[in-house]
């Protein structure tokens, strides 16, 4: 059958430099937040074609650093509110509006970071990935957490990265709607599995544990209605099935993983778990299955590849 291999991103650029975008050290959280949100404007496409992703093209490592830089000022600031608040401080307290405007402000820097995609692999962005869990309760009290799991999945174009992110599994797959979102995108844009043996695969990704805890997961979903756990789980899976081209004995039928997602299939007869951006008409749950089991077309394949 057809191998999903790792997919090179197909962007058109919005260049991003000083003439559009000077972060001043503090400067006004209001301007910064007007600043983004105009910004957002050009990122975003008109057309909803999927062929149609901009990202941004940053040359100027001062910019990125100031990106990154200010989404950290934005958290440690929220945070020291928060311990005031908590500790009952007679120290004066900002107001609601304020604090939105700071989450929000927060919201489009990842987005402008996120969308750097491969260019970020030149600069730093280790404060993205301190204090994980209280970024990740932060940005999921405020509801933008969809955000934060995408910007990291965008940006994490090294093995070392990748090998975070999927350290954070065990975490977040249950708990965060969009952690698998972005799980399923590093397998499909970055990760190079023409490069590694199993020995070295499995050392960045537990795949066979994974594989029956995202099929367990998506067992305890079938009956449920939130779509968007499901679609992210058969996409992770689906990618997941790409690591056959270096394990030839995952997924057989006599692997205890195979049976158990022979045995959740059967939970989804007669349910079409569909995602709108492959051009297929066939579901998310069918495409997996003919997968699993060798009879997947080329054209499907190039749906998926294209359509994620």
């Amino acid at each position: 059958s057809p191998s999903l291999l790792s997919n090179p991103l197909r962007l058109t650029p919005f260049p991003l430099c000083k003439q559009t975008f000077v972060s001043q050290p503090g400067a006004a959280i209001s301007n910064l937040n007007d600043l983004t949100t105009g910004l957002l404007h050009y990122i975003y496409p008109s057309s909803k074609s999927s062929a149609v992703v901009r990202f941004v093209e940053i040359f100027e490592a001062d910019i990125f650093t100031s990106l990154v830089q200010e989404f950290s000022n934005h958290f440690n600031q929220y945070n020291r509110i928060e311990k005031r608040h908590n500790h009952k401080s007679k120290e004066p307290i900002l107001g609601k509006k304020h604090l939105e405007t700071l989450a929000n402000t927060a919201k489009f820097l990842l987005i402008f970071i996120g969308k750097t995609y491969q260019f970020s692999g030149s600069f730093s962005i280790d404060p993205l990935w301190t204090d994980l869990g209280d970024k990740v309760a932060w940005t999921k009290r405020e509801g933008f957490s969809n955000e934060y799991f995408y910007c990291l999945s965008r940006i994490a174009t090294t093995p070392a990265l990748q090998t975070q992110y999927f350290g954070y599994f065990d975490r977040y797959y249950q708990s965060n709607d969009y952690y698998l979102w972005g799980y399923g995108r590093i397998l499909m844009w970055y990760f190079d599995f023409s490069e590694m043996g199993q020995n070295q695969a499995s050392q960045s990704i537990d795949y066979r544990n994974h594989f029956r805890k995202i099929v367990q997961y998506l067992d305890e979903q079938s009956t449920k209605t939130n779509w968007q756990n499901k679609q992210n789980g058969f996409l992770a899976l689906i990618y997941l099935l790409t690591f056959r081209m270096i394990d030839t004995d995952f997924c057989q039928p006599h692997t205890p993983e195979r049976q158990m997602a022979e045995q959740m299939l059967s939970r989804y007869e007669g349910t079409d778990v569909r995602f709108k951006q492959i051009d297929t008409p066939k579901s998310l749950n069918q495409l997996f299955q003919e997968l699993l089991e060798g009879n997947a077309s080329e054209t499907d394949v190039d749906a998926l590849i294209h359509g994620s």
